[in-house]
């Protein structure tokens, strides 16, 4: 009898296993296995969250910034960023300087090409704006020149991106976060007004102070001829009215 109840719980356990395994199976997947199923795909979308920093000018703004953004490359299945061939860039930059070459040259190709941006969007107050659902590839990102923040240099973003901490490769990274290089708008001097004097040079001050020695001179010439005529006259009149008498 007691071997028959153990056969019994051993087969009521197997049942119980079979059943929570089932309804392990049928229940829903959770957001964030789902986000790592699709990332192993290579079909999750991403994102790019520009960050302006203070840059301590008075005439310095974060708010109201408009960035565009361009797509300029891909980024195949092994995490290798490719710039399309009309920018005439072979490789990808591997350093800061390169990589803001690239972003000079390709931006300058926009402007010549009259090519709009892809998407628009404008930081917030806090000088923050973000880029999201962006699907894989390589980006220009590039604010107005007219802008209240100050001179933004272009910037390219790889999406998704391979990081390298404590010599490990890890990502692939699909939220990526840019603070672009930047510095105020440089102050305008003001303007001579077209109406008003000049500063003098040394050579024009000369030239000033030989006009009025020359100035003075001839005015004592003429001043000094004036009496000597009026004298003279005088002396004739005294003349003439002497032989009268």
């Amino acid at each position: 009898m007691e071997k028959k109840g153990r056969k019994r719980g051993r087969i009521l356990a197997g049942v119980l296993t079979a059943v929570l395994a089932v309804t392990l199976a049928a229940a829903p997947v959770s957001a964030k296995e789902e986000k790592e199923t699709l990332r192993g795909t290579g079909n999750e979308p991403g994102s790019i969250r520009i960050i302006l920093k203070d840059l301590g000018a008075e005439t310095s703004s974060c708010e109201g910034v408009e960035f565009g953004l361009w797509k300029v490359g891909t980024v195949n299945e092994y995490g290798t960023p490719v710039f399309d061939e009309r920018y005439g860039l072979k490789g990808y930059p591997q350093d800061s300087q390169s990589l803001d070459e690239a972003a000079k040259k390709i931006s300058d190709a926009l402007s010549s090409a009259g090519k709009g941006p892809d998407r628009k969007e404008t930081t917030d107050q806090g000088g923050c704006l973000l880029f999201d659902q962006v699907e894989r590839g390589v980006y220009l990102l590039r604010a107005g020149e007219d802008n209240p923040y100050g001179e933004i240099s272009p910037f390219l973003v790889q999406l998704p991106y391979w990081e390298e901490i404590e010599g490990q490769m890890e990502g692939p990274v699909y939220e990526v976060e840019a603070e672009p290089k930047a510095s105020p708008h440089p102050v305008e001097s003001e303007t001579t007004d077209p109406g008003k004097t000049a500063a003098k040079t040394g050579d024009e001050t000369s030239a000033a102070g030989y006009l009025l020695v020359l100035t003075a001179a001839v005015l004592a010439l003429i001043t000094i001829a004036v009496l000597k005529r009026k004298e003279l006259k005088k002396e004739k009149e005294e003349g003439e009215r002497g032989n009268g008498r």
